[in-house]
């Protein structure tokens, strides 16, 4: 009767199935027509590896259509996801719950890798992540806040190894980018001419850029 709340908290986890698929991809940034691998594993909810688990894998390749629509402000990019499915496969973990799921995409673009599996309850679990693809027509995402987003295809380098960065451009016609590479100002810079939707550009890695860097670009294109 003093007025005061009084109250308590608990955290519960509640897991979907028995199961969960690990996937990883040998790397985020692939080119059109080569071979492309994930590694994959079957688990149990304490983390145990599940042996002998069959798994089905699908690629869906998105793209997007972009459209200007103007308005009393001047207007608006809209962008509509097309998504597609180029394959399904079924594979089975081995007796340690590995497997290698392997596809060629033959364009380019942003490829969602769907994993699912049904447990012994009968429930469907699934994972998923995307694969960049360069090469060919590939139609990026164009935003009202004019940014991009890099994509490299590993997420740590050695100093000797080369970064594989994906920079995917809106614009279709012939224009240019400015690349910088920066760590408490600009280290290096350089400009290239992009063709198509796509610019990809490898970056040796030396023992100077330890422990980080950062990779910029800025892309530019003449009006229409």
């Amino acid at each position: 009767r003093d007025n005061q709340a009084i109250s308590g908290r608990s955290t519960v986890v509640v897991h979907a199935g028995d199961l969960y698929i690990g996937m990883a991809p040998r790397a985020y940034v692939g080119q059109a027509g080569d071979e492309q691998q994930l590694d994959l594993v079957t688990i149990d909810t304490d983390g145990n590896r599940l042996a002998n688990r069959t798994v089905e894998v699908e690629f869906l390749r998105t793209t997007w259509e972009n459209q200007f629509v103007e308005d009393a402000a001047g207007g608006r990019w809209e962008s509509r996801q097309v998504r597609e499915s180029v394959g399904t496969q079924k594979i089975t973990t081995d007796a340690k719950g590995e497997a290698v799921v392997s596809f060629t995409p033959a364009s380019g673009g942003a490829y969602l890798v769907q994993a699912r599996a049904v447990d012994g309850g009968g429930r469907e679990v699934r994972t998923s992540l995307y694969v960049w693809v360069y090469g060919g027509d590939a139609f990026w995402i164009r935003e009202n806040n004019d940014r991009i987003n890099l994509i490299a295809d590993k997420g740590e380098y050695r100093p000797g190894e080369t970064a594989t960065i994906l920079i995917p451009s809106p614009f279709t016609g012939a224009h240019w980018a400015l690349l910088t590479i920066e760590r408490g100002g600009v280290l290096s810079h350089e400009v290239r001419q992009v063709t198509g939707g796509s610019l990809v550009y490898q970056l040796p890695i030396t023992a100077a850029y330890a422990p980080n860097i950062y990779v910029s670009a800025v892309l530019f294109a003449p009006p229409d």
